[in-house]
């Protein structure tokens, strides 16, 4: 599929997709008049529709809402659903103009002299080793020999020098090419008050080889030179299992295996952003029986507040109340008070995996701005079993770098993305059907300044999505198997798009898959006429749904859909898999704030110039409130207000909703542009909401502060 199966026809395809028939001039022209007509009687239609409101391309979904309704019946069946979210075309006139292609890119050349290779197999008759290979601890004397064959581990693969780009690495009469290897880990944890322990690092020796050399960590280090020039420095990264792992792999011979959870996530793609960007790995998700969450919708402005709820069931607000305003009891409340602690107290739900046996792995690339790093101190102790960190950490210090709008496109030679993708693989190829496994890799570097760009990596991801299948459940057993999401944050929260008619549905929702353990192929394309497997799933995909009901189904997939504990910041939120979603749901429901509820209808009436005007003021104390005693800050003053929309949400399943109007506004001296959500209260009360959006980039304007909150705002002096 490419980007042209997305675009409406125009006349001249129709033209050449008909067959005339011979010596029929009369017609041809009949034809040609009938044409001119049916088009013309289209982009009326098409304007209409416009001017209306919102077109779609989904059909016979319960979601939809194409505009303002004149009619009483519609206004009727509001009431009876609430929630109806806009389904639009990705490539709708309105937006096209507002999407980029993105530019072709590839690091420098030559190639990097040294890569990953599996070691030869002597003999094809012998098994590969097993997990003694990895140096097992010895079993106690009590230990009963496995009962259930489970694949052996992959030998771990060797640094090989590539003797043929010798030339392209510093010249002969410098001297004889020289390489080293030492191994890459995280540094230790000196003390329980230890804030620096996720920036840390620490180089074993580096030990010189000729030809090849063994792989003793997940990271290792290169270097080479020809005398006393240093001219190749690389690094290299593979899954070697822990010791922890070895435990985990023994403990998983002696039962049938649970399902193994593989979350894949893309930084900033709205859902209509990835069916722009991304048909070859939607195709391949359709081709898993992955099933596509339609109505997903975020909770919260940037990354974090939109994985603390998938990860830990607790919404940024809970966990950063230190002490309860109420008696709501949310496990995890006050785990992270504000960004000068750790998130080691959070509970994410890897640990629950871990204590279950399965052996965990979370990774990003982009360390500088990385989910909980980000003016942020991280975790003190390493949260999984495998950790992607220290990689790019070094990295990022140690090796060459090629940027791109921001972001880090190359290390040394090879592009961050292939980097990143090849940990990944690693990690599946090592535990797939000898050991459940739960792993996040959550993708920031090609998409966050540009979501177009994820087209540069669709085919890669579309190969990941199969691959990753076809290891988990390609063997003779059927059990395990493998539970795959891949999902984003939010859509784009600035720049043009943003500021697009429609850019406030593109930031709001966010795109989610859902592939259940051996779901059968196409699921997705099932109809009523075909059978039906995970019913209640592809219902859900047509219902509106938050990050916490993504909890609840890892959840529930770990203790069982009855069985799972409460007390998330969503009371009310379902398994996916196994609980039907309420039609009649609301924001409120789901934990998604009112800001953040995509389910807004426009309202036909406007907002009187008076009314924008002191919304608007408020909405600027609110900002100078933000930074008033920061010396380094400019205070901010309006500038013109751009544009104000009314819309209207509804609040109770029986049909009640709240009004409350959008306006977008510039400031001096900083010239940015905001969003506002101002509430109007009984006897013309205006209340601002607290989360006031920024529609443009701050760039270098807040150079002086470092809190990530008056970044936003603040213009420094």
């Amino acid at each position: 599929m490419t980007r042209a199966d997305f675009d409406s026809p125009t006349p001249s395809k129709a033209i050449i997709g008909v067959n005339l028939p011979s010596g029929g001039r009369g017609k041809f022209l009949l034809f040609t008049v009938f044409l001119l007509i049916s088009t013309a009687a289209l982009l009326l239609v098409e304007k209409a529709a416009d001017h209306a409101g919102y077109r779609s391309i989904v059909s016979g979904t319960q979601m939809l809402f194409f505009g303002s309704s004149d009619s009483e019946e519609e206004d009727t069946a509001d009431d009876a659903q609430p929630c109806r979210i806009p389904q639009l075309d990705p490539w709708d006139p309105s937006i096209r103009s507002y999407v980029k292609k993105p530019k072709a890119f590839s690091c420098k050349n030559p190639p990097p002299l040294t890569t990953l290779q599996s070691p030869p197999i002597p003999n094809a008759s012998l098994s590969l080793p097993t997990a003694d290979a990895y140096v097992s601890p010895a079993p106690p004397a009590s230990f009963e020999p496995p009962t259930l064959h489970r694949p052996p581990l992959p030998p771990r693969p060797l640094i090989k020098i590539n003797a043929s780009l010798e030339s392209q690495y510093g010249a002969r009469k410098d001297g004889v090419l020289k390489c080293c290897a030492g191994a890459v880990k995280r540094g230790r944890v000196v003390s329980v008050d230890d804030k620096r322990a996720d920036g840390s690092y620490r180089f074993e020796k580096c030990q010189y080889f000729n030809g090849t050399a063994k792989v003793e960590s997940d990271f290792t280090l290169v270097e080479c030179k020809r005398g006393k020039k240093k001219v190749y420095t690389d690094m290299h990264s593979t899954v070697i299992p822990t010791k922890a792992a070895l435990e985990k792999i023994e403990a998983a011979r002696k039962g049938p295996l649970p399902p193994s959870i593989l979350l894949l996530g893309l930084d900033s793609s709205s859902r209509l952003n990835i069916h722009r960007t991304a048909p070859k790995m939607i195709h391949a998700l359709n081709e898993v029986g992955a099933v596509e969450m339609n109505a997903y919708n975020k909770v919260g402005d940037n990354t974090l507040p939109n994985l603390l709820p998938i990860l830990a069931g607790v919404s940024l607000p809970d966990a950063n109340d230190v002490i309860s305003k109420d008696r709501k009891q949310v496990y995890g409340k006050g785990c992270w008070p504000h960004n000068k602690y750790v998130f080691d107290k959070c509970p994410f739900i890897w640990r629950n995996f871990s204590e279950k046996g399965y052996v965990t792995m979370f990774g990003e690339d982009e360390p500088g701005i990385s989910i909980f790093n980000y003016h942020k101190l991280g975790f003190r102790e390493q949260p999984t079993d495998h950790y992607l960190r220290p990689f790019y950490v070094v990295a990022e210090k140690r090796l060459q770098k090629t940027t791109r709008d921001k972001a880090t496109w190359c290390y040394a030679n090879k592009d961050t993305f292939t980097r990143l993708m090849e940990y990944l693989w690693s990690f599946v190829d090592t535990y797939a059907r000898r050991v459940p496994f739960f792993t996040l890799m959550f993708i920031t570097g090609i998409s966050h300044e540009n979501p177009s760009d994820i087209e540069l990596a669709d085919a890669r991801l579309a190969d990941l999505v199969r691959h990753a299948v076809e290891a988990s459940e390609g063997g003779e057993s059927e059990d395990g198997g493998l539970f795959l999401a891949v999902f984003s944050d939010h859509g784009s929260r600035w720049g043009s798009l943003r500021e697009s008619p429609f850019g406030w549905l593109e930031e709001r929702l966010p795109f989610l898959f859902i592939r259940p353990p051996h779901a059968s192929s196409s699921l997705a394309y099932q109809t009523s006429a075909a059978p039906r497997s995970h019913p209640v799933l592809l219902a859900n995909g047509n219902r509106l749904t938050s990050p916490f009901d993504f909890h609840e189904t890892l959840s529930a997939l770990l203790h069982g859909s009855e069985d799972r504990p409460g007390g998330s910041s969503c009371a009310d939120c379902f398994d996916l898999l196994s609980e039907m979603v309420p039609e009649n749901r609301t924001c409120n429901d789901a934990a998604i704030p009112e800001k953040w509820c995509a389910c807004a209808k426009e309202e036909k009436s406007s907002v009187d110039n008076g009314t924008a005007s002191r919304g608007v003021s408020l909405a600027v104390e609110h900002l100078n409130g933000v930074i008033q005693g920061d010396g380094r800050c400019s205070l901010l003053s309006v500038g013109h207000v751009i544009s104000t929309t009314l819309r209207s949400l509804p609040t109770t399943k029986s049909g009640k909703r709240l009004k409350f109007f959008v306006a977008v506004f510039s400031t001096v001296p900083s010239d940015a542009i905001f969003e506002v959500t101002i509430f109007v209260k009984d006897g013309g009360v205006l209340q601002v909401s607290p989360e006031i959006s920024r529609l443009n980039a701050y760039g270098n304007d807040s150079w002086c502060v470092d809190d990530p909150y008056k970044k936003l705002y603040c213009y420094c002096i």
